[in-house]
């Protein structure tokens, strides 16, 4: 019974991880998102649609890379919101 519980605690961090991922995907920006898929020759939305799907196999990997980026993206610029402009 352990063993089962052990699988469904395993199954529910694994949803919750790619429901974490495919929200970082969905706040990438446009822009980036082109940037992103430039380089394979795939326009915004299929980068995102690709980012997607690594979301679903690979949620980690996907969290590891883009959620700095994402947090970066949408918090404001501290030091021009305190008045101190570089």
């Amino acid at each position: 019974m352990s063993r089962n519980r052990s699988h469904e605690s395993r199954a529910r961090q694994r949803r919750g991880l790619i429901r974490e991922a495919f929200a970082v995907v969905d706040a990438i920006p446009e822009a980036r998102m082109a940037a992103l898929g430039a380089p394979s020759g795939l326009d915004a939305a299929a980068a995102r649609a690709d980012l997607q799907r690594l979301a679903i196999a690979r949620p980690r990997h996907v969290l590891t890379a883009f959620s700095r980026e994402v947090c970066a993206t949408s918090a404001p610029n501290h030091s021009t919101a305190q008045g101190t402009e570089r």
